[in-house]
């Protein structure tokens, strides 16, 4: 019962860490579609137009 258990929360950590990592990639790449062209930019829009 124990490997049993141990396997199935090694199974919820990696799909967790990869359910956070689809989040996070999901927000940074909707973020920048929600920016109205009359406001000047955020910090945050600033610093991901130097960064691409």
């Amino acid at each position: 019962m124990s490997k049993k258990l141990q396997s199935f929360g090694f199974v919820l950590l990696v799909s967790g860490t990869v359910l956070f990592g689809i989040m996070h990639l999901a927000i940074a790449l909707y973020i920048p579609d929600r920016v109205y062209t009359a406001t000047p930019p955020s910090a945050f829009v600033t610093v991901l137009n130097e960064i691409y």
